[in-house]
């Protein structure tokens, strides 16, 4: 579940503004003057306000054009990536998700990286900020997510390439949900064969599916995943799936660990440790994700993908 309706900046003034800080600089943009921008930042390093990453601080500021603002901390701007972007637009979520109808951030820039690319990362963080996994209990009234509508202003963004980016971040971030929908699935419900049918499920026109049996990992000398299924009463399957791209002329291979739960060692783990047995399967939950966006990305590659 990814409860965020995410959408480019509509008219009308947010109930809470979200606007990014480097260390040592002042935050630009969201209708703030210089100096209303200079006095906020100073309110907030009272309050203990340093823009180290994923900081955020929530105040309120006469005359701005939003009812509340939040300051996001991105650290030094040397080094910042799209990595420290993506963590600190899921704070900033996060922190706004209980109280705040809706956010709405202005688009910071990034050393070395396109203003889709910013924007594209920035909507990514924000959806997966909110991703919970309720498939098997059944949630409260009280308990339910509030839904937080969160809006991006792309100024300077033609609107093509904004939409764009932001299609780019919903088949991300639906493909990282997936990877950990299947890693939070009880080991129970999940087997060689269920790994199987979704992998089957991804075959389209430019993806192919080869599943291969015991008989046939038998056949062509696959002994290791032999002898590890020997300790499993649930026969185990091989996977390979091809993606060809428009205009492929780069050749990538990823391979995934499918070992659906790791009962090796099971004598000598802590409980705790046996908890997680049933995430030794993520490297191919990875890889069959990675294959339900490929085709949706118009990737320019030939990929293969092993799990």
């Amino acid at each position: 579940m990814i409860n965020v309706s995410l959408t480019l900046k509509s008219s009308g003034a947010p109930d809470t503004l979200g606007l990014f800080a480097y260390e040592g600089q002042t935050p630009a943009g969201g209708g703030l003057t210089p100096a209303q921008a200079k006095g906020l930042l100073e309110q907030a390093r009272q309050d203990g306000f340093t823009r180290k990453k994923e900081q955020v601080h929530l105040t309120r500021l006469a005359g701005s054009p939003a009812r509340k603002l939040a300051l996001i901390g991105l650290g030094k701007r040397q080094g910042a990536s799209l990595d420290t972007l993506r963590r600190a637009a899921a704070a900033a979520v996060k922190r706004c998700l209980k109280h705040h109808k809706d956010l709405r951030f202005v688009l910071p820039s990034l050393p070395g990286a396109s203003a889709a690319d910013v924007l594209a990362t920035l909507a990514e963080g924000a959806r997966l900020a909110t991703y919970r996994y309720d498939k098997h209990r059944t949630v409260a009234e009280d308990d339910k997510p509030d839904l937080l509508k969160v809006e991006v202003s792309t100024d300077g963004l033609a609107p093509a390439a904004a939409k764009k980016a932001l299609e780019k971040s919903h088949t991300t971030s639906d493909a990282v949900a997936l990877v950990r929908d299947w890693v939070n699935e009880p080991p129970s419900q999940k087997s060689p064969e269920t790994l199987a049918k979704a992998a089957r499920a991804l075959s389209g026109p430019r993806v192919k599916v080869e599943v291969l049996d015991a008989a046939a990992l038998l056949k062509q000398g696959f002994g290791c995943v032999l002898g590890v299924a020997r300790g499993s009463s649930v026969p185990p399957v091989f996977i390979h799936l091809h993606y060809k791209g428009p205009g492929a002329k780069k050749t990538v291979a990823l391979v995934g660990k499918g070992i659906t739960f790791d009962s090796g060692g099971l004598s000598l783990k802590t409980p705790q440790s046996m908890e997680t047995m049933k995430d030794d399967m993520a490297g191919a939950a990875t890889v069959l994700a990675v294959f339900s966006a490929l085709a949706r990305l118009g990737v320019r590659a030939e990929v293969h993908g092993f799990a």
